[in-house]
């Protein structure tokens, strides 16, 4: 490493490492972890661990600049609770460094509206069968549509979202109104 290129390599060490979501969860956590003192009585030991994991920590967390410190704590606490692919799906959607509890309510909720969505669309027993007996391959559907669905354009037998002519039609300026 030459002078010329330590800010190349720290660069690279801060994208690869810096992570302080991560970083404030794991204080939560330690907090999170530290063992009650079993002890009947006061001892300096006892005090100092306690010190020394709480303090840190406190001062650890200050660092980071948390906009609401209480919120984030308890997001953490709440995530701990979450299904792994759920936690991944929400780290995906999350663009905050530091989500709040209010970030995680709002994702779950979204998160129960899609799943009781896809549990109400009803799955085609048919695909795959011939004759009521499962043939191992996925049965063509014909590209000629419903014959009882008429287009509102064309008036073939076809849906409108598939219809030539519906698709290659150009908005006007006059077509495009402006709900404001």
């Amino acid at each position: 490493m030459t002078d010329m290129n330590y800010p190349i390599i720290w660069r690279k060490s801060i994208d690869q490492f810096d992570n302080p979501s991560l970083s404030a969860s794991t204080l939560v956590d330690g907090l999170l972890s530290f063992r009650p003192m079993e002890f009947e009585n006061e001892t300096v030991p006892g005090l100092s661990a306690f010190l020394h994991v709480f303090d840190e920590s406190l001062q650890s967390l200050k660092m980071f600049e948390i906009r609401d410190v209480s919120s984030f704590i308890m997001f953490v606490l709440a995530n701990k609770n979450l299904l792994r692919g759920t936690r991944e799906l929400l780290e995906k959607k999350n663009s905050k460094i530091f989500p709040g509890i209010e970030d995680l309510v709002k994702f779950i909720r979204c998160r129960i509206k899609i799943l009781e969505n896809i549990k109400h669309i009803p799955k085609d027993k048919s695909i795959g069968k011939f004759n009521g007996k499962s043939t191992g391959k996925l049965m063509m559907v014909s590209t000629q549509g419903n014959p009882n669905i008429k287009c509102l354009v064309c008036k073939a037998s076809h849906d409108i979202k598939v219809c030539s002519k519906f698709l290659s039609m150009q908005l006007s300026a006059e077509t495009v109104q402006d709900d404001n």
